[in-house]
């Protein structure tokens, strides 16, 4: 009989523990952290290897029943809502099923290592095209490197069985059959291990065959454009209006020097394409001319491309505009261009009443030096060469959209800015300051945009980091929370009586759990009243008045891995509001390491209230429920793999009560942790560094913690006075298993709960 059919005799399904998020990747011999609810005090765990054969097609609807034969796991820490234990050692390496509880009353199984799929990527954005690539992107699907991972299409009564391109841990590419039919279907991958268990659960991808843009050529040279260097701007500007009369087509550039000295308005369905990409070549005039600005090089709303163009230019404030928040913002590609934003040019012989180039940051970011900005659905761009005046790169409600194999350089007071990023991909990219005040770049949600995530960032190189607060990748915080507090929860909503919001604003915002049963739980809002949310899902774990909710914007399934970061500060933060983060595989050297950060954040209320020191001043008027709401958490964060040099490490730092320049009251924290779920596993901690969890609040007495459930195993620490410090602000850590070579003090430990196991120290 297997573990589900025993539950269904002996016990009903509301007195059964529940597991709502587990650790992984873990091999046999690791801790496994889970978090759910009704654990209690006499938990056990017991744990199955799933065999590895699949039977028939892939199961797209199925429960999951898990036969055994199961073994008994050790358990190292608990709460009623937290569990560490360790994967036997006994078992293979694979996928695995887990279930808490005791005789009578087991959880259902809960996977480990199971294939994830978050999201697709077709050739345009969430469409895929018959004959065309397909990526997918989550977690674990390939985790050993050497297994092909399986995708599996279903539409209708037929299943189509992908061929895959190229994998690796946690993205693949598919090839897509010339013959299959368009339509909505069902994907599901799996990476080779559990069996028919092993499957992931559905992602709708629809496949589509859109309609082309125009194809006819309008040559600028026969509308007067020389390339000889000499004006074109009338030329070009003809050739782009007759291309709009036709409802797009191709611009084409022959190789020549155009002097442009006039904003480019470009129609939809159009591309400018230059002949070759080092001999076609756009400017605005050199550093003697005294011209005035452009608003802009090249402005388009949406669907449109530019390819094998290299653009110089000195006097225009922004060089390529597209839409930003309209509702068709997007369908823009930049392929093999080059945009040299050279503002300071000269700048030193010229007046500034000619030029406006002061070196002051409030001016700059006033003028907003933009070199590209984009937005919306299905935006490439690749393989292009953005050198900014000041921003190089800003980007704002993309969706389904690809940053890959650019060459980007952060100018003054500049960095990228990638704000509600859904379903994007960049990779393979090298951003880097060309500046002492250039810094790095941020994948927020601190505009209109409802989340950032999911976002996949790998193979990328961040380089000499020295402005602001030299992050070179940081998800920056919210500034903008609805609620915090107790609420009225049913199975699918939750009610804030008094709350005032305005009706449907919600929508795609978040609802997550702080404190109490069910804390660490996340539910996207689908609708909501005045005071009533409702969710897309049923708690996993029912609320009572224990509960505290927050509502706000998200940061979710991060994927940070392979990158390298040198000169940095930070070299990626987790700024508030982050879930499900994944940081693995990336080296960091001359930085601040990697970083976890959970605040109340009010930058938003005092950044135009900055003192003599630069220090932001929050005004004593603002309410007492406004301060509570802008509460940011971070839970289930995970560092695994990664190797810092030459300072920094890994830290979570919860900046407590602290707010700017004001120290609040520790009840506004409504008792909930700012820090749930972190692991440290496998890293490597060289040359002073440290993995440091605690609190701006240092060691003092809090009377609840604000770091809750950490585990820290199997890293290795060399050359440095500490190797692991946990401050007395937090609680339930469990340090396995971790090695020392030549630290002065392996471990400082203050925190509560804190249980250490094993570790060797050498030198």
């Amino acid at each position: 009989m297997t573990r589900k059919a025993k539950d269904r005799q002996s016990v009903g399904v509301a007195d059964k523990p529940v597991v709502f998020w587990a650790s992984d990747p873990v091999r046999p011999g690791d801790t496994v952290m889970a978090l759910g609810g009704g654990f209690r005090d006499t938990m056990a765990v017991q744990v199955c290897r799933l065999p590895e054969r699949r039977t028939g097609k892939p199961a797209f609807a199925a429960a999951l029943s898990v036969a055994g034969p199961w073994r008994s796991a050790k358990v190292l820490q608990q709460s009623d809502g937290s569990i560490q234990f360790v994967l036997p050692t006994s078992l293979p390496p694979g996928c695995f099923a887990f279930c808490v509880g005791a005789p009578g009353r087991w959880s259902e199984p809960a996977l480990l290592n199971r294939t994830r799929l978050t999201w697709l990527l077709g050739d345009d954005g969430a469409t895929a095209r018959p004959g065309g690539l397909l990526r997918v992107f989550g977690r674990l699907l390939q985790p050993d490197g050497k297994k092909a991972p399986t995708l599996c299409l279903k539409h209708g009564a037929k299943t189509w069985s992908l061929a895959c391109v190229r994998a690796e841990r946690h993205a693949a590419v598919f090839r897509l059959p010339h013959n299959i039919p368009s339509g909505v279907y069902q994907a599901l991958a799996h990476n080779g291990t559990g069996g028919n268990a092993g499957w992931s659960a559905p992602v709708k991808v629809e496949i589509a065959c859109p309609p082309a843009w125009p194809t006819r050529v309008f040559d600028v040279r026969e509308y007067g454009a020389k390339g000889d260097g000499s004006d074109s701007t009338k030329a070009i500007q003809a050739a782009l209006a007759a291309a709009g009369k036709n409802g797009g087509g191709l611009i084409r550039f022959p190789a020549g020097r155009y002097r442009i000295t006039g904003t480019l308005t470009v129609p939809r369905r159009t591309v400018l394409q230059g002949e070759r990409l080092e001999r076609t070549i756009l400017f605005g005039g050199d550093e003697n001319d005294q011209i005035p600005d452009l608003e802009c090089v090249v402005r388009g709303s949406d669907n449109f491309g530019i390819e094998e163009l290299q653009f110089h230019f000195i006097f225009a404030r922004c060089g390529i505009v597209a839409d930003i928040g309209t509702p068709g913002a997007g369908n823009v590609f930049l392929r093999r261009v080059w945009f040299f934003h050279t503002r300071f040019m000269g700048a030193e012989g010229r007046p500034l009443s000619i030029t406006g180039h002061r070196f002051d940051r409030e001016l700059i970011r006033k003028q907003r030096w933009i070199t590209v900005q984009v937005g919306g659905a299905n935006v490439r761009v690749e393989d292009c060469r953005i050198l900014g005046a000041a921003q190089p790169l800003r980007a704002m409600g993309l969706r389904h959209s690809r940053f890959a194999d650019n060459l980007i350089g952060n100018g003054r007071f500049g960095g990228c800015e990638l704000d509600g990023s859904h379903n994007v991909v960049i990779e393979d990219n090298e951003f880097y300051g060309q500046d002492w005040t250039s810094t790095g770049g941020c994948l927020s949600a601190y505009t209109s945009q409802p989340e950032a995530g999911p976002v996949y960032v790998a193979r990328n190189r961040y380089l000499n980091m020295f402005g602001w607060d030299r992050e070179a990748l940081t998800s920056d915080a919210c500034a903008c929370g609805a609620w915090h507090g107790p609420v009225e929860a049913g199975p699918d909503f939750i009610r804030a009586p008094g709350a005032g919001w305005q009706p449907e604003a919600l929508r795609d915002w978040f609802a997550y759990v702080s404190a109490g049963t069910g804390t660490g739980q996340w539910r996207r809002i689908v609708a909501n009243t005045t005071d009533m949310a409702h969710l897309a899902e049923p708690w996993s774990v029912p609320l009572d008045a224990t509960s505290r909710v927050g509502v706000n914007r998200a940061k979710h399934d991060f994927v940070i891995c392979d990158n390298r970061f040198a000169d940095v500060g930070a070299a990626f933060q987790s700024f508030g509001l982050g879930h499900d983060f994944l940081i693995e595989g990336n080296v960091a050297e001359r930085s601040r390491g990697f970083k976890v950060a959970s605040l109340i954040y009010c930058g938003g209320l005092a950044v135009n209230n900055i003192d003599e020191h630069g220090i932001m001043k929050v005004p004593d008027n603002v309410p007492r429920q406004e301060l509570i709401n802008r509460f940011e958490p971070n839970h289930c964060i995970q560092f695994i793999g990664n190797h810092t040099r030459s300072g920094g490490g890994l830290r979570s730092v919860n900046y407590g009560r602290c707010v700017s320049n004001r120290r609040l009251p520790i009840d506004i924290l409504m008792g909930a942790p700012q820090s749930l779920g972190l692991v440290f596993r496998g890293n490597t901690i060289e040359y002073d560094g440290a993995i440091s969890v605690g609190s701006l609040e240092g060691n003092e007495e809090v009377p609840f913690k604000l770091t809750q459930d950490v585990l820290i195993e199997g890293n290795c620490f060399r050359d440095g006075e500490q190797g692991i410090v946990v401050d007395r602000t937090v609680k339930r850590v469990v340090i396995r298993n971790n090695r020392y070579e030549r630290i002065t003090a392996p471990t400082v430990i203050a925190g509560a709960e804190v249980l250490t196991i094993g570790g060797r120290q050498k030198g």
